[in-house]
């Protein structure tokens, strides 16, 4: 190969190359070009004198040329590749003119290979009984092939692969070898040697250091305080409250790791048999990976928990994120929450609750944390407990009888928490007219109950009923229960104003009005005694005297005997349409029934009512809806066979941060409802025994972002060889084929 150097230039002489170099030359002949330029400003006479040498010929060249001031010419340099011995040799090329002389150095060197080591063997930190692989590279920049062997230290626990071998020449295809390395860290401490490297061409043997540390791998599962989970428990909330809590996944190695939550009750999350030890085999850290349990096992296990869950009506437990991966030396949050789904109350009476601290349920979960290292896993149980707020009203219903306007009356109530063993507020929102509570608000701890003092203040006349809402929270705020009071009040008499009350030297205490109770009895007697009865006109002291006034009676006024006359005839009608009403009202009581072959005079049903069928009243969905199936995707139609042959191979797992986070998350029920998938049954049809079938399932994503589908079937030994189970769909596609 012939490689010329930059141009030589002299006082009037411009010549390119000012050198040539033949390289790698073995039999074949090389040959090169130079160019001769006149850069002064004179006519020039130059003579080339050839090498002496007879393996370097000239071709092409006068031996005097006249050159003009700016030209040039050109010959050029053949070398027939002819080396004496394989030795390297050197001759020259002589350029004359009238004034200077200038010499063209020919070097010719044999083929020979120049093999580089790029990398290193620095494989830092190592997790304990795990290795770790690293690449070194061998590349040829020289024209000839190089062998190389590599010899290590002797107890080294290093694996390399190739250890000898052949590096072609620059230009081969094959001018570069790639070197494994793998380090094995069965003890704990640093590892330390020396990989020498004998190559070809080269003399001295070059020498790589390896080097690496061995150290304990860890992954713990801590609480908020700093030490590791023995457990998660809520203890008792109310049921529709929600609590939270948070673990942390620490990572303690130097290898990250990807974590797989699940969680479910204990029949569920249930261990299989660990394998016999004559069954287990050694294998390396790359079998092993192998060789471990199915990554996506977690992420079906939650699915399942999901699917009963919503069968069942209630999921007390939620943690997130299902999947974590987690650096080396750094840890990962994991929320855990607890909402329990609510109870059912049995029909019947308030007084067959249950006693304090029965009327609940407990929840017994267990999560587990599967680290991918060799199987390893952390389990802990997840505790909590659903309550339902005993809080009761007694008595429920408050009768104030009879009191002047103006006036006032009390009666207190027993508001209790005697059946929970959680403390709860309660709170009175909306104060109806004429009534007030006091205390409207507070705390009641469990099993104790608090009085509070119902008043009835009328300032009008009328029968005053109301109901009073009083709402019963939890410390957090959740509202768990609401209580209705029943009140009941009437003002028919006239009370004297209260004067008002005022001055500088009065206090707080001068503006309240002493509590005026009464009690059930006292409430009735009142209303008996005051049975309203609407004043006649003439009662009035005042009306009384205008009918003085008036006297018989005038053309624009009637006289008190006129007055009374037309009120007892407005009365007997009043009476009479009243009777009639009430006539036709009980007309079902006193029907007599025809005489005939079916009743034979007698009262049929003893003069109640006879039954009429009640048919239910449907409620048609609206047409906007898309299915009357709630929460579930829409079916597809079967792909054929070349559709389902056209459509995208998609990978099994989420690669970059941004997909993680994506798949993540949980779809909500109408996102799910906007997916599509299909068909709707896979029918296979009658096939043969030991016979392979396939058929296609297709999942469409509709949705805005990708989403992580697996397919939980290989747990039937039937379709244990179904394809493509576990994929990434991506925005707006259409999934592999899985069969």
């Amino acid at each position: 190969m012939a490689r010329s150097m930059s141009g030589l230039t002299g006082r009037a002489l411009h010549i390119t190359p000012s050198e040539v170099f033949f390289s790698g030359v073995e039999s074949a002949p090389q040959s090169t070009v130079i160019t001769v330029k006149n850069v002064n400003t004179r006519v020039r006479i130059i003579r080339v004198k050839a090498p002496q040498t007879h393996h370097v010929t000239l071709h092409g060249l006068n031996p005097t040329t006249r050159l003009a001031p700016g030209l040039e010419f050109s010959f050029e340099i053949r070398y027939d590749g002819q080396l004496e011995g394989g030795a390297t040799f050197r001759d020259k090329i002589t350029v004359r003119t009238e004034t200077e002389s200038i010499d063209i150095p020919i070097t010719s060197v044999p083929a020979k290979p120049d093999i580089r080591i790029i990398g290193d063997l620095d494989f830092g930190i190592i997790p304990h009984e795990s290795s770790k692989k690293k690449e070194i590279r061998l590349v040829n920049r020289g024209e000839k092939e190089g062998e190389f062997e590599i010899k290590l230290d002797e107890g080294l626990p290093l694996k390399i692969k190739p250890k000898s071998g052949t590096v072609g020449a620059v230009g081969s295809g094959h001018e570069e070898v790639v070197i494994q390395a793998d380090l094995g860290g069965q003890e704990i401490g640093s590892v330390n040697g020396e990989a020498t490297f004998r190559i070809d061409g080269q003399g001295d043997l070059q020498r790589v250091a390896v080097a690496g540390t061995v150290m304990k791998h860890s992954v713990q599962v801590i609480n908020e305080h700093g030490a590791e989970t023995q457990g998660v428990d809520f203890g008792s909330l109310f049921f529709g409250e929600r609590a939270e809590q948070s673990l942390q996944i620490s990572n303690n190695g130097p290898k990250e790791i990807r974590c797989v939550i699940s969680f479910g009750n204990k029949f569920d999350m249930a261990e299989t048999d660990e394998p016999q030890e004559e069954e287990k085999s050694v294998t390396s850290s790359e079998d092993s990976e192998q060789q471990a349990v199915d990554p996506f096992a977690g992420f079906i296990q939650t699915a399942r928990m999901k699917a009963k869950a919503r069968e069942s009506g209630e999921n007390p437990f939620t943690i997130f994120p299902l999947t974590a991966t987690v650096e080396p030396f750094s840890s990962k949050s994991l929320k855990i929450r607890f909402t329990p789904s609510g109870h059912k109350p049995s029909k019947g009476f308030v007084s067959n609750m249950d006693a304090m601290g029965k009327h609940g349920k407990l929840y017994e979960y267990v999560g587990q944390v599967d680290f991918g290292l060799g199987g390893e896993k952390c389990r802990f149980p997840l505790k909590g407990r659903g309550v339902e707020s005993g809080a009761l009203i007694r008595p429920d219903f408050l009768q104030f009888g009879d009191v002047p306007t103006s006036g006032h009356a009390e009666q207190t109530i027993d508001l209790s928490n005697k059946k929970s063993d959680l403390p709860v507020k309660f709170s009175v929102p909306n104060m109806p007219p004429y009534f007030n509570c006091k205390p409207s608000q507070g705390l009641i701890p469990p099993g104790q109950s608090v009085v509070i003092i119902v008043g009835y203040c009328p300032k009008s006349f009328g029968r005053h009923q109301r109901s009073i809402p009083i709402e019963m929270h939890s410390l957090s705020g959740k509202l768990v229960r609401t209580l209705k009071l029943s009140v009941q009040g009437s003002a028919l008499t006239l009370g004297p104003k209260r004067a008002l009350i005022g001055g500088t030297d009065k206090l707080p205490e001068d503006f309240e009005t002493e509590p005026m109770f009464v009690d059930d009895e006292q409430a009735i007697s009142s209303l008996k005694m005051r049975r309203f009865n609407r004043p006649k006109l003439w009662e009035g002291k005042e009306n009384s005297q205008l009918f003085e006034d008036i006297g018989d009676g005038t053309k624009d006024a009637l006289g008190l005997d006129d007055h009374k006359m037309q009120l007892r005839h407005k009365d007997r009608y009043t009476e009479f349409i009243r009777k009639e009403r009430r006539a036709k009202e009980n007309l079902h009581l006193t029907r007599k029934e025809s005489e005939d072959e079916v009743n034979l005079g007698m009262d049929p049903r003893s003069g109640l009512r006879s039954p009429q069928p009640k048919l239910p009243i449907k409620k048609e969905p609206l047409w906007t809806n898309p299915t009357e199936k709630s929460n579930e995707p829409k079916t597809m139609k079967p792909l054929s066979e070349d559709q389902a042959a056209s459509v995208q191979f998609h990978k099994d797992r989420p690669d970059t941060d941004d997909e993680k986070r994506l798949c993540g998350m949980a779809l909500s029920p109408s996102e799910i409802t906007k997916l599509v998938m299909g068909p709707a049954i896979v029918d296979f049809g009658r096939v043969s025994a030991s016979s392979n079938n396939t058929q296609y399932f297709f999942v469409q994503n509709t949705l805005m972002q990708p989403i992580h589908i697996v397919l939980d079937i290989k747990s039937i030994p039937e379709f244990r060889y179904t394809r493509h189970t576990s994929q990434i769909i991506p925005a707006g596609a259409t999934s592999s084929p899985i069969f």
